[in-house]
């Protein structure tokens, strides 16, 4: 369980979490299964600590550092985590559907299954990051840095990966049906067994799996608006959800 002092500390307000930090620097916050929601902690110190479990739906954390934090089965549901430090942070089993993640740090992360189904992640930094088994449906990948990634059995169906970089990536046996790989850089990336039903790929073209016959050359390639138009819908319908659960 958590250390209460350390929750309310945070609660008191990031400036003063931060002067905390810099006067015990050799104590590792426990703020695991804490109820965190909804709090402003835009620049905050969060690096290191033990925070599996938490609950962040809804709060600001853009530009905070959570490097190397234990945050397994955290939940960061519609979370603003832009420019936000996450190095080699272990996020297995979390949570971070339509969170904004644009332009965050991700590199080594452990992201083993977990849900990032419509978020938004453009030019975020994945390289080396694992993503096994991770649910990227409707996730926005432009321009995202992904090489070296595993992404091995991962759900990247209605995916945006436009400019992407994929080099070495590991993509076997991932679902890409729907994905948008338009001018994405795949050199070197392993695509065995990965599933491809309408998906576009980098030259534009549409690939389907030898067994669809279905003819979708015509399909035209969403624009950046579209998908920032569609991200802000769902994200709308999920606070609708999460207001109404509340």
């Amino acid at each position: 369980m958590a250390n209460q002092d350390h929750v309310q500390r945070l609660k008191d307000g990031v400036e003063a979490w931060n002067q905390w930090r810099q006067e015990h620097p050799d104590e590792v916050p426990d703020l695991s299964n804490a109820q965190i929601r909804g709090k402003d902690l835009q620049g905050g110190d969060l690096s290191g600590a033990d925070m599996h479990g938490n609950s962040f739906v809804g709060s600001n954390l853009s530009d905070a550092d959570l490097s190397e934090t234990d945050l397994t089965r955290a939940r960061f549901n519609l979370s603003d985590l832009r420019n936000t430090s996450l190095k080699d942070a272990n996020l297995i089993e979390s949570s971070m559907q339509s969170a904004e993640l644009d332009e965050a740090d991700l590199r080594n992360a452990e992201l083993i299954r977990a849900d990032l189904s419509s978020a938004a992640l453009i030019k975020v930094d994945l390289r080396g990051a694992n993503l096994t088994g991770a649910d990227l449906r409707g996730a926005r990948l432009i321009m995202a840095d992904l090489r070296d990634a595993v992404l091995t059995r991962a759900n990247c169906a209605e995916a945006d990966l436009i400019e992407a970089d994929l080099r070495n990536a590991d993509l076997g046996g991932a679902n890409l049906s729907g994905a948008n790989l338009s001018r994405a850089n795949l050199e070197g990336a392993s695509l065995d067994h990965a599933k491809f039903e309408g998906t576009i790929m980098p030259d534009g073209n549409i690939r389907n799996q030898p067994s669809d016959n279905k003819d979708l050359r015509d399909r035209p390639a969403r624009s950046i608006g579209e998908i920032i138009q569609r991200r802000d819908a769902e994200r709308s319908s999920l606070e609708d959800r999460h207001r109404w659960s509340s």
